[in-house]
């Protein structure tokens, strides 16, 4: 038996290893689908799910939103539908109950995407080099902490991740020469539903469009019927998918063009102290995202590739490198922007691990025989559990601390057993969302570090509560955020502190929550 046949594991051992890695995958995604109840409590979350339920009640499909394409919308509000539908054959009317259970059903749906996303980085490693290459790669994106807290979620990156995967996969077979023109257009297909979940996703387009040109064997004919009909289906699946793009252009490119605002100007406590972010992506993914022995088991791959198959290596790159160098250029720094490039960052690391396992399984044959093969594979085992371990800890206890009784629960009970019916309060996000589950007070709702933009409204009002997920951002760091911070420690200053909910993340997880009542003879300092 040679030593290629010997390390390329039949695709029945492969295969149940594949099955156990996904089911492990998932459920340990899964553990994190509670987060927050009975209250939702991720910032982001609401706008997919408040215009999916808002488009099943009134049957209005505009989704009146753009900052995000309407892919993940339209998909959330035909889940809700038939959840509905089928909750009334239990006698149950799902809308009258608690909103939690829409977000549960959601983020249920986007782990089943998750596992499906470990099948086919498999399905592209077994295809691009072999199966063990695919088994690994399953294994180093199944236990990534960034792909993990990201996989229970109501929001795109883990959409996209699948949908490039699968872009991807049609491009592997344009890569082997195997292509016709379904796979063209199923590739476009999935461009464009990946486009329609997030927009920087049009860089999924890449491994097709070098698979073509690399297997190219007339520039006279490059551009032929296959690569039109390729980006046609990517206009196709976006514009089917997200059709008010074009029916309400002008909000659609009001939403384009204030994303892009936003992202050049800086998010408070998401942004880098440079004009780009790039130091910030490649520390995150190395200490937190994916791991350091991943990362430079994913290094090790590129410059494998690069001696030995450099076509290979572009066609492999050409997507995440991009993607990254995109994401980079920006002064805003958000973690999951680098969620849908980890199936190929861990096929990178499953290329160097096989070949490292190979390389080691044939010295040990030329040293003790053909039964000198179980050296390896031992190494093979605990180097990736010693790779795979920090990871899968990592995430066990970030699902832990969001999964928690939220102080943002407790904090909602607190005020309303202390604070007077009829009071006008202002909160910031990160707050008890008290005016979905009480008609008590009027509220008045600040957003994101909203005491800072609407400090001129705090005198108006009897209380306001505040949340240690805004003001620790600017009051740690005083120096480069003076006014924000500033904003804060006046409002601490001058009005009284009624209650104070700290969580100790062993019985309560979530923000400290401060509420104040205002004194109406202090009135906030607020520099032009």
């Amino acid at each position: 038996m040679t030593s290629e046949r010997r390390t390329r594991l039949s695709f029945t051992k492969t295969g149940l290893g594949v099955v156990l890695v996904v089911v492990l995958g998932v459920v340990l995604r899964g553990m994190g689908v509670p987060y927050g109840y009975p209250i939702p409590t991720h910032p982001d979350e609401p706008r997919l799910v408040d215009a999916a339920l808002r488009m099943v009640v009134t049957g209005d499909l505009n989704p009146h939103f753009f900052n995000y394409p309407s892919l993940n919308i339209y998909l959330q509000a035909g889940l809700y539908r038939i959840s509905m539908v089928v909750s009334e054959w239990f006698g149950i009317t799902l809308i009258e109950q608690n909103v939690i259970w829409f977000y549960i059903i959601g983020r249920s749906f986007h782990v089943v995407m998750s596992g499906a996303t470990l099948v086919v980085t498999y399905l592209l490693g077994k295809r691009l080099f072999s199966p063990l290459v695919g088994l690994l790669a399953a294994v180093f994106l199944a236990s990534s902490f960034l792909h993990v807290s990201n996989s229970f979620l109501i929001t795109f990156d883990t959409a996209v991740a699948l949908w490039a995967s699968l872009s991807i996969l049609m491009a592997v077979r344009v890569f082997e020469g195997k292509a016709g023109l379904s796979t063209y257009l199923l590739g476009g297909l999935f461009v464009g539903l990946a486009v329609s979940s997030k927009y920087t996703a049009v860089l999924t387009a890449l491994p097709l469009c070098v698979a073509h040109v690399v297997t190219c064997r007339d520039w006279r004919k490059l551009v032929d019927l296959p690569l039109i009909s390729f980006g046609i289906c990517v206009l196709l699946g976006f514009f089917l998918t997200t059709p008010y793009s074009l029916l309400d252009f002008e909000t659609f490119f009001a939403a384009i063009v204030e994303e892009g605002k936003h992202y050049r100007s800086g998010h408070h406590g998401a942004e880098s102290t440079l004009s780009t972010s790039y130091h910030l992506y490649l520390r995150n993914l190395l200490v937190t995202g994916y791991g350091i022995l991943p990362s430079l088991a994913a290094a090790g791959g590129v410059w494998l590739l690069f001696k030995t198959e450099k076509t290979k290596a572009w066609f492999l790159l050409s997507f995440p490198l991009m993607m990254f160098l995109f994401m980079g250029s920006y002064k805003v720094f958000f973690p999951r922007n680098l969620v849908a490039i980890l199936p190929c960052i861990a096929i990178l690391s499953g290329v160097f691990t096989e070949k490292l396992y190979r390389w080691l399984t044939d010295r040990e044959q030329k040293a003790s025989g053909p039964e000198g093969a179980h050296t390896p594979l031992v190494l093979l085992v605990l180097f990736m559990i010693l790779a795979v371990v920090g990871q899968i800890r990592s995430s066990l206890s970030h699902i832990r601390s969001i999964t928690l009784p939220d102080s943002r629960w407790i904090g909602l009970h607190w005020i309303l057993q202390n604070v007077p019916e009829g009071a006008s309060i202002g909160r910031e996000q990160y707050t008890p969302p008290l005016e979905k589950w009480t008609r008590n007070y009027s509220v008045n709702y600040f957003g994101v570090a909203g005491v800072v933009n609407r400090a001129d409204q705090v005198p108006d009002l009897d209380y306001v509560v505040v949340s240690s997920y805004n003001y620790d951002r600017f009051i740690e760091d005083q120096e480069r955020y003076p006014k924000e911070s500033k904003v804060y420690t006046d409002l601490f200053a001058n009005h009284l502190l009624i209650g104070e909910i700290v969580p100790d993340n062993i019985q309560m997880g979530g923000p400290d929550l401060l509420i104040f009542q205002i004194q109406s003879e202090a009135v906030p300092e607020i520099e032009p």
